[in-house]
């Protein structure tokens, strides 16, 4: 039996522990600061890594948004050109270009006759919710499962995948044109924290708080309302550079039954959109 490899692009930001534990690849993604290019989430010879601190400090100064764009068809064919067998989960389709461009690289990877299979799976989420399905791939491989039991257990379970956030700023979104700048100034100044849900591969606000405070505690509320006690071994939670709200998220979700949580940052990626001091939570 071949070998198995999980790989994931980097709009996951799955945590480095888990990543290093399960021997998890990255996918690196482009990002443009100022006309600058990057990558971000693997080396790739000849482009400027980014690395996260750089960027937020850069993203505050800027004027206009960062830009994202996903991997080239090359940098993913590379990743299949092994003798395992692979599984590459995604950031939904409904976000980005990433698992249509990881289908092309499959479909050219079969026609060159390589023997090892590839399978590409749409998460349908992001970020924290798509490395809770990540993190289902390797524990179930450490189970000793079969490629074909892999694919079709992460398939029948990623409509499962419970992930909400919230906003601490509007500021990226203002600058993205999707928020006009008198309406993020009053949620500004009433201290507004939207609260997000990615669900069917789309991000929806679905709430708002007032205060940080109250952004976290509803925050656990949602995921406390959708996750049955029975289910609660794992969350993710991911922050765009607030580690001390994540630490703060993480106590509550062990105080109502979680045995472990997570804590990674948000990338640039991901941290694109939702600017700094965001907090999302991914459980399956």
């Amino acid at each position: 039996m071949k070998k198995i490899k999980i790989i994931t692009d980097a709009s996951c930001d799955f945590p480095i522990e888990l990543r290093n534990k399960y021997n998890v690849e990255i996918v690196a993604l482009h990002v443009s600061l100022d006309s600058v290019n990057y990558v971000y989430g693997d080396v790739v010879p000849g482009l400027l890594p980014l690395e996260t601190q750089d960027f937020y400090e850069s993203m505050a100064k800027m004027s206009s948004l960062p830009k994202t764009a996903c991997p080239s068809v090359n940098w993913i064919s590379e990743k299949f050109s092994c003798r395992d067998d692979i599984i590459f989960i995604t950031l939904s389709s409904k976000l980005s270009a990433t698992y249509e461009t990881a289908v092309m690289a499959k479909n050219e990877h079969n026609e060159k006759g390589h023997k090892n299979r590839v399978y590409v799976l749409d998460s349908l989420s992001g970020c924290a919710g798509t490395g809770s399905l990540v993190l289902l791939a390797c524990q179930l491989r450490e189970q000793g499962l079969s490629f074909d039991d892999i694919v079709t257990k992460l398939e029948s379970k990623k409509s499962n995948i419970v992930c909400y956030g919230y906003l601490e700023t509007l500021d990226n979104a203002i600058k993205g044109g999707r928020v006009s700048p008198v309406a993020g100034f009053v949620a500004g100044a009433l201290n507004i924290k939207p609260i997000i849900h990615v669900t069917d591969g789309k991000v929806v606000p679905v709430d708002k708080a007032r205060g940080t405070n109250s952004a976290i505690n509803k925050l656990v509320d949602y995921v406390n309302n959708n996750v049955d006690f029975d289910n609660r071994d794992y969350a993710i939670v991911c922050h765009a550079n607030a580690p001390i709200n994540a630490a703060k998220v993480k106590s509550a979700l062990m105080a109502i039954g979680f045995k472990e949580v997570f804590i990674s940052i948000i990338g640039p990626v991901m941290g694109t959109y939702t600017a700094s001091d965001a907090v999302i939570i991914g459980v399956l």
